[in-house]
């Protein structure tokens, strides 16, 4: 009986096992799968691609739930991880790698988990967290990840553009005898920082060591690049030229044809032979229209256009010619391409404006001249107390004109004045615009503020600028324009006086949505502002942000 009893036992043990191995063959498979098929697609999880990962979750779960003893624990808590975390679902799989490692120190599994938590915290913007784990795991020395956490500190860097932290963090993976693919990364990455910190004689030397390693193609022209840029920034132009036209004369670049053009055309503007890269850009990109580096090249050639101002018009079309096509891209260049074309077009449309008022006011001057000599041949005939109401009608008519012009003519030529030294560069265009406008428009508040940015350029040109000096302009232009909306703004700039309920009211609207608040938590501020202070400039600013938002 005891003998049957002892072969019962072993025979439900035996099916409990094949139970949930079955569970962890399913889960297995259907993530290994996953993997496959992301990989497959460079990493894009598609709709298929998502019903594999999340099998592969629903099997390990259940293995958690129903046989928690098994030792598919942790590999269970890996996969679920793991698909979360190709899923962008970046909180859910930082759960499971913490109860990993929290309840699996020692596993085989246990130090990728940390670093893929560590990965989980750069996706949720807990950058400062992630470092120090990333850190942590260098410094264990497991080889196993500690290249892949250096390497990652490395992109964070990047990203930030930190070129002393980027080359603190690739010396630090390469003292770490890392494996041969890490070391090429963190070569590149140093080489990388080497240039934007221009040293370029070391980011040469440091790259071109890696000169016949096995490095894959995207890499190895990314390198080439830097190291033929390097040389173009040393004055060495023939080498720089010769490192590119090897690389378009080899079959392994085929794919990369437009980029070499590119960098080409770059060699080209270090040399100051813009109509050399002009014309490199132009052929690039009539050859390759739809190529991101046809866009880039586009943008170029509006950059160069657009140092001299007459040639505004050419550049808007370079700058157009940048979001033809389908090829889009975050770089920055692509989003300033479309501002300063939209910046383009205010320049011209100021520029109108002013020789429109211009000619308004001529035709208005020869008008009342012609009114003038009517009025005088009218004066004969009329008795004496005819006359001075006469005048005193045309000389408030002609005041009313005159203070239209003025303040017309003031806001545009502040607001083009703007635009050459916050979007242009062209600091001495501004100041010809503030000149103008004290001399033609002498009564406003852009008079006011011409003459405090004129003073202030003359305290940089002399040299005399301080933090003492500014305040001290500051205080002569409170007391010079007493009165003045600009002397109430340095009056609250120097802490002399509050803002008013409205202008607080709207600073307040402007924090939460410069913040990244959500429209929904801003618009009511603006809202507020607007039927509170409804004819005060602070109404007018809001309405217009609700509109913009909308």
């Amino acid at each position: 009986m005891l003998k049957i009893l002892s072969t019962f036992i072993i025979i439900i043990s035996l099916l409990s096992s094949c139970v949930y191995f079955n569970t962890f063959y399913l889960a297995r498979k259907n993530f290994d799968d996953a993997e496959q098929q992301r990989l497959k697609n460079n990493g894009v999880v598609e709709a298929n691609n998502k019903k594999m990962y999340d099998d592969a979750i629903k099997w390990s779960s259940e293995i958690l739930e129903n046989h928690k003893n098994s030792r598919y624990v942790d590999d269970s808590l890996y996969m679920i991880g793991m698909s979360y975390y190709y899923q962008k679902e970046y909180l859910k799989a930082r759960t499971k790698f913490d109860e990993l490692s929290g309840a699996f120190p020692e596993s085989e599994l246990a130090p990728t988990a940390l670093y893929f938590k560590a990965k989980c915290l750069v996706e949720l913007d807990l950058t400062d967290d992630a470092i120090t784990l990333l850190l942590d795991i260098v410094d264990s020395k497991n080889r196993s990840v500690s290249g892949l956490a250096g390497l990652t500190i490395a992109e964070i860097s990047l990203n930030n553009e930190d070129w002393e932290e980027l080359l603190n963090a690739s010396q630090r993976v390469i003292d770490l005898n890392p494996t041969p693919e890490e070391l090429v990364k963190a070569m590149f990455y140093k080489g990388k920082a080497l240039y934007e910190l221009e040293r370029y004689e070391e980011c040469a030397e440091t790259l071109q060591k890696l000169t016949g390693a096995n490095i894959e193609s995207e890499l190895r022209f990314n390198i080439n690049s830097l190291i033929a840029l390097s040389k173009a920034k040393l004055d060495r132009y023939d080498e720089a030229m010769t490192y590119l036209e090897s690389m378009e004369n080899r079959g392994e670049f085929s794919d990369y044809a437009p980029r070499i053009r590119l960098q080409i055309g770059t060699i080209y503007e270090l040399q100051e032979n813009e109509e050399m890269a002009i014309d490199t850009y132009r052929k690039l990109a009539g050859d390759f229209p739809d190529s991101l580096a046809a866009k880039e090249a586009w943008y170029n050639i509006g950059k160069i256009l657009i140092q001299d101002l007459s040639q505004a018009g050419d550049a808007k079309e370079a700058f157009d010619m940048v979001k033809e096509g389908s090829a889009r891209t975050n770089e920055s260049w692509f989003v300033e391409a479309q501002i300063k074309s939209v910046q383009i077009d205010s320049l011209i449309a100021r520029i109108e404006r002013i020789e429109e008022l211009l000619e308004e006011n001529e035709d208005t001057v020869e008008n009342q001249e012609m009114d003038d000599q009517e009025e005088n041949i009218e004066e004969i005939q009329k008795v004496d107390e005819d006359v001075s109401d006469v005048e005193g009608d045309v000389a408030e008519d002609s005041g009313s004109e005159e203070n239209n012009f003025s303040e017309a003519m003031g806001r545009t030529r502040f607001s083009l004045a703007e635009l050459y030294a916050y979007s242009f560069e062209r600091p001495d265009s501004a100041l010809t615009q503030y000149r103008l406008i004290l001399s033609e428009s002498p009564g406003t508040e852009f008079a006011v503020k011409s003459d405090y940015f004129l003073r202030m350029f003359e305290l940089q040109s002399e040299g005399k600028y301080s933090d003492e000096a500014e305040k001290k302009l500051m205080m002569d232009m409170i007391e010079t324009y007493t009165d003045s909306e600009f002397a109430q703004e340095l009056k609250v700039y120097l802490g002399l006086i509050e803002n008013p309920p409205e202008v607080k009211a709207f600073i307040e609207a402007e924090h939460y949505m410069l913040g990244g608040q959500k429209p929904e938590v801003y618009i009511p501020l603006y809202q507020a502002v607007a039927d509170s202070f409804p004819r005060t400039k602070s109404a007018y600013q809001a309405r217009f942000f609700i509109a913009y938002a909308y």
